[in-house]
């Protein structure tokens, strides 16, 4: 059984300073966090935009090769990389750098897309969910016979490959692990399949703006999580991989605010581990919370909770 990690998720599409960023991510890196998490998106998205009309949001993997440049240890994770987003080709050789400059610690989410406002807007075509998930399929082909290949080749509907010599290589082997977002049946069997890690955001949070106005704290639903959990981990049997070496990681939402007490983040990291989840994300993308607010919690969290679960006897 893995021990219980944890992750930090930066608030790219809120107007965060970058010197705010970078102190989030070091601090987390500082205070024993596992690995540190950006979003993959080309605009700022419902729940995300401060100002309607100037939606800010950074380039993830940009802000991923930078911040490896920053910190030494942590794990670099992009949640998520939507394929019908990315060429596959050009997405191995972002990833690839990252895992170089960070020394072998480049973690690639893959998603399939979401959001068809975001595709519409910038002229990539939307399809429907099963094209989609047949386009990031290809894509994980095409990187898996890129990084591991000397000369890659392949023929699909979307993607195509013809002795394509695709060098310097990723520093992790056989290549970067792979996490997924996302519940449908195919994407767990895809996870199943070549997946090394399922990060978990309950389909609610997708609407949370509206909701934190109401002044509610929401976080994923926990028999969801256990429900799918069970159907991934089925999955993994069926591939014949061990469950032990894929990260299980809800995606637990921060909410300013008197209830973030060492009772209540200890409740809810106990229910999801219960459940199967081994990786806990805090998530700083949903609400509008202040640099320092973010960067003292990351302290106040480590103290509390993460050192709880890592105390020696």
């Amino acid at each position: 059984m893995q021990p219980l990690k944890f992750a930090v998720h930066l608030p790219l599409g809120r107007d965060t300073p970058w010197d705010g960023l970078v102190a989030m991510a070091t601090t987390a890196e500082q205070e024993g966090f596992d690995a540190v998490c950006v979003g993959d998106h080309l605009t700022a998205h419902n729940y995300n935009i401060i100002d309607y009309e100037r939606p800010a949001e950074l380039e993830g993997w940009t802000v991923l090769s930078a911040l490896a440049a920053k910190t030494e240890r942590v794990a670099l994770v992009s949640n998520v990389s939507p394929i019908p987003l990315h060429h596959p080709v050009r997405l191995a050789k972002m990833v690839t750098t990252v895992d170089i400059i960070s020394g072998g610690r480049a973690i690639l989410g893959l998603g399939s897309g979401y959001i068809r406002e975001e595709f519409d807007s910038f002229g990539y075509p939307w399809h429907e969910t099963a094209e989609r998930m047949e386009m990031m399929k290809e894509g994980v082909e095409v990187m898996l016979r890129l990084w591991t290949e000397k000369s890659a080749n392949y023929r699909g509907k979307y993607y195509r490959l013809e002795n394509a010599l695709f060098f310097p290589k990723s520093i992790q082997k056989p290549h970067p692990p792979l996490w997924f977002g996302g519940n449908s049946s195919s994407m767990l069997q895809e996870i199943g399949r070549v997946g090394s890690g399922w990060t978990y955001v309950t389909p609610l949070t997708y609407q949370q703006e509206r909701t934190y106005e109401r002044g509610l704290k929401v976080q994923p639903s926990l028999d969801d999580f256990e429900r799918l959990a069970t159907k991934l981990r089925g999955y993994i049997r069926a591939a014949g991989r061990s469950e032990d070496d894929v990260a299980f990681a809800p995606c637990l939402t921060f909410w300013p605010g008197e209830h973030n007490t060492r009772p209540y983040w200890m409740k809810v990291t106990e229910e999801f581990k219960e459940r199967g989840g081994n990786y806990m994300v805090i998530q700083f993308s949903i609400t509008k919370v202040e640099t320092e607010t973010a960067i003292q919690f990351i302290r106040w969290f480590a103290e509390n909770i993460i050192r709880s679960y890592r105390s020696t006897p």
